[in-house]
């Protein structure tokens, strides 16, 4: 699922139109930020004995 890079310049024309301007430290905002109920199934794995998923995004998840 790799996509290119978006050009610098096609960027800052973007967020030029912009009214709020975000930033999250995912650094320590891992297990903060919360999934979407429809997208906790993709990150659920089982033990012998549970069943779980995630409800909060979890550190390290690619496509």
């Amino acid at each position: 699922d790799a996509f290119p890079m978006p050009r610098i310049d096609d960027i800052f024309d973007h967020l030029s139109q912009a009214e709020y301007y975000t930033t999250i430290d995912f650094k320590s905002g891992y297990f903060q930020v919360g999934l979407d109920p429809e997208d906790r199934p993709k990150t659920a794995f089982s033990t012998r004995d549970q069943h779980y998923q995630f409800t909060v995004l979890p550190q390290g998840v690619t496509n």
